[in-house]
């Protein structure tokens, strides 16, 4: 009896053989199958959030080079008027050749147009390239080298309150002067343009300039 008993178990345990080999590889397949899900599913959140991430970069750049731009064609008009008001030649500016009797009266910043000079300097600093950044820098200081000249000339010519009103140099030292101040203009003139030249290559790259 214990024979048979040994016998009909271990038949009875090969009749089950197949379904347990398939009920492991289906569990297998399943386990697969969710870890192959939970991959996919990983690798597509990611995916989705670089191309998420790179939309509002692209996004925030765009915004960014359309506001610098819009400060870059200002400061073009800006620079050519003040080109126009301060000519390269300090011979030809209107407090010199008494083209404008009120001109020569006014105070130095005349010269500028009147208004515009620090909203153009406060947006420059704040979306301008760290190069168009420094050149205006540099050009501010050439006219500020201007400006001293200027009123220098104007201290030795007695035309401010505070000396008399007739000049306190000679014709050959406020020569003198003005000449110094013609360098300034013209290397102000220099730097204003070089602005306007780095700025168009930020505009329109340096290939379109060839």
């Amino acid at each position: 009896m214990d024979g048979l008993a040994t016998t009909g178990l271990v038949t009875w345990l090969n009749s089950l053989q197949p379904q347990v080999e398939a009920a492991v590889i289906s569990a297998v397949a399943t386990a697969v199958g969710i870890i192959g899900t939970t991959v996919v599913g990983l690798a597509g959140f990611r995916h989705a959030r670089r191309v998420a991430n790179a939309t509002l970069e692209g996004q925030r750049q765009t915004s960014i080079d359309e506001r610098r731009f819009a400060v870059y064609e200002d400061a073009v008009k800006y620079l050519l008027r003040l080109t126009e008001l301060r000519p390269e030649f300090y011979a030809f500016w209107p407090e010199i050749n008494d083209s404008s009797p009120d001109f020569k009266a006014s105070p130095p910043d005349h010269g500028a147009p009147l208004g515009q000079g620090a909203d153009i300097d406060a947006r420059i600093v704040a979306w301008a390239s760290n190069e168009i950044r420094s050149l205006w820098q540099q050009m501010r200081d050439a006219d500020d080298q201007v400006d001293v000249g200027r009123m220098q000339l104007r201290f030795r010519s007695g035309q401010t309150d505070f000396v008399p009103a007739h000049p306190i140099a000679t014709p050959e030292e406020l020569q003198a002067v003005k000449g110094l101040i013609n360098d300034s203009t013209q290397a102000a003139h220099h730097r204003r343009q070089g602005v306007i030249e780095a700025i168009r290559k930020d505009l329109v790259g340096t290939k379109a300039l060839k």
